[in-house]
């Protein structure tokens, strides 16, 4: 995918990046997310393909045989896959999308869960949230909530690299 604008480090500039992509779908809602692990393991050992590879063989078969009322409970489920932070993240911030839809809740106001109960990615996410947008719970007051949800439907797609 070309990038609006060139994404420099002191690895060097990029102007074209692999993205992968996760959706998670619960009861017919997608959610969506993006995998933030790069190309080459030079600025973390995760990678795209390493990424994919933990999601496809040890993440999803996990997720997919068990049942969660919450994506506060995505986490700890995963917890047997040592590291591949970014690949849990990807997972978990498509499911904390779909959790969001379902319930009519713009996920810039979500989780409304206390932070005490995130998981260390998303207690980052939530601080960053609260600082940088109003939250309103109006929408959340309004609307009912599922009683729970099912195991999810995971579907995770790769982009290739966009040519010239």
């Amino acid at each position: 995918m070309p990038l609006l604008h060139p994404f420099e480090t002191s690895f060097g500039v990029t102007t074209l990046r692999r993205i992968l992509l996760i959706e998670a779908q619960l009861d017919g809602v997608s959610g969506w997310a993006e995998c933030v692990a790069g190309e080459t393991p030079f600025y973390s050992p995760e990678t795209i393909e390493t990424a994919w590879s933990i999601l496809k063989n040890f993440i999803w078969p996990i997720l997919k045989e068990s049942s969660f009322d919450s994506a506060n409970d995505v986490w700890g489920l995963m917890e047997r896959v040592r590291g591949h932070n970014m690949a849990k993240a990807g997972i978990e911030a498509a499911i904390w999308d779909a959790e969001a839809k379902q319930k009519g809740i713009p996920l810039r106001n979500f989780p409304p869960a206390s932070p005490s109960a995130l998981s260390p990615v998303l207690k980052h996410w939530s601080k960053l949230s609260a600082r940088n947008s109003p939250r309103d719970t109006s929408a959340s007051k309004s609307k009912s909530s599922p009683a729970g949800m099912p195991s999810p439907s995971v579907c995770c797609a790769k982009n290739s690299r966009a040519s010239g």
